[in-house]
């Protein structure tokens, strides 16, 4: 009974340990096209062009190179409703090549919001508005890469 609980404790403490050990790695990423909620732009299933803002590095080496078109594919889809019900627009897989040439897939959760966005609609004065809508209608996710510069974060791990 004794080897059995010890050997239990070891294999534990090695899973707790290679779960310590994994680093997760951020990548800075730019929409290439319009991601909007707005007459049902973007849709479930959508595969929607990022770029990579600066260099990735995974031990010590370039992982993925500034400039490179990352790939996200829309999960999630919130149409707006009233009384602040913000419209949301969420990213779980992502689809890169790597400077090896590989096709690297992986999860992590990029979730846009209509309130949070608003600091990327343009013209400024019209923020203003939509800050104030928010008693009656939700906002939509709008961004616009060719107007505003919006950048995000995401984790590869």
């Amino acid at each position: 009974m004794k080897k059995l609980v010890l050997t239990f404790l070891i294999l534990l403490v090695s899973a707790g340990m290679s779960f310590a050990i994994e680093e997760k790695i951020p990548i800075k990423i730019a929409p290439l096209e319009p991601i909007s909620t707005a007459f049902d732009e973007t849709e479930v299933g959508d595969r929607v062009p990022f770029l990579v803002v600066e260099d990735v590095y995974k031990n010590d080496k370039i992982f993925i190179k500034k400039g490179t078109t990352m790939y996200g594919t829309v999960d999630f889809v919130k149409e707006n409703g009233w009384f602040g019900d913000n419209a949301e627009v969420e990213f779980k897989t992502f689809r890169v090549r790597n400077t090896s040439g590989k096709l690297t897939t992986f999860n992590s959760e990029l979730l846009l919001t209509g309130f949070n966005t608003l600091k990327w609609y343009n013209p400024a004065w019209k923020r203003f508005f939509n800050y104030c809508s928010l008693i009656f209608r939700g906002n939509e996710v709008d961004i616009n890469p060719n107007i505003s510069d919006p950048v995000f974060n995401i984790w590869y791990n």
